[in-house]
C-alpha cells in the first residue's frame, strides 16, 4: 500500500512538473501567436488595399478604353463623311493616319488592361491564401485555448470515489 502511495505521489509530483512547463510553454507562446496573429492581419489589410488600388486603375483604364473606343468610332464616321464630302485624299489620309495613332492607343489600353487584370488576380490569389492561414491560426489558437489539461488541487490529493462496499476476501 505504501509503494503505491508513493507511486501515486512520484505521479502527482511529475504531472505538476509537467503542468507547470506546459502552462510556461502556452505563456512563452502566448505573444508570438499575438504578433503573428498581428502581422497577418496588417498583411491582409495592406493586401486589400493593394487590390482596392489596382481595382480602382483598373477602371480607370476600362473607361479610357471606352473613351478611345468612342473616339475612333467618331472619327471612323467623320472619315466616311468627310470621303463622302470633299473626295479629297489628303484629308482621308489625316484621317487614316489619326485612325491608326488612335488604334495603336487603343490596343495600349487593352495591353495594359490585361496587364492590370492579371495582377489583380495574382493579389487576389495571395490574399486568399493569406485570410486561409489567417483562418487556421485562429483554429488552432482557438483550439489550445479550450483544450487546456485539468489542473491538479492544491492538496494534491486526487479524487477517487471511495465505496461504502468491502471488498471480497
Amino acid at each position: 500500500m505504501r509503494d503505491l502511495t508513493a507511486q501515486l505521489s512520484e505521479h502527482v509530483g511529475l504531472r505538476r512538473s509537467i503542468e507547470k512547463k506546459l502552462q510556461h510553454s502556452h505563456e512563452a507562446l502566448k505573444p508570438c501567436r499575438t504578433a503573428t496573429s498581428e502581422l497577418l492581419e496588417h498583411k491582409a489589410h495592406r493586401h486589400e488595399q493593394q487590390v482596392q488600388h489596382l481595382q480602382a486603375k483598373l477602371r480607370q483604364v476600362n473607361q479610357t478604353l471606352v473613351v478611345r473606343q468612342n473616339e475612333i468610332t467618331q472619327l471612323n464616321r467623320n472619315k466616311a463623311r468627310l470621303v463622302a464630302e470633299t473626295g479629297v485624299a489628303t484629308r482621308y489620309d489625316a484621317l487614316q493616319i489619326t485612325a491608326r495613332t488612335q488604334a495603336t492607343e487603343l490596343t495600349q489600353v487593352r495591353e495594359a488592361r490585361e496587364s492590370l487584370g492579371a495582377a489583380l488576380t495574382k493579389l487576389t490569389a495571395r490574399f486568399d491564401a493569406q485570410q486561409q492561414l489567417l483562418w487556421n491560426y485562429r483554429i488552432v489558437f482557438e483550439d489550445e485555448r479550450f483544450h487546456k489539461p485539468e489542473p491538479i488541487p492544491e492538496n494534491g490529493e486526487i479524487a477517487v470515489a471511495k465505496s461504502s462496499k468491502k471488498p471480497h476476501p
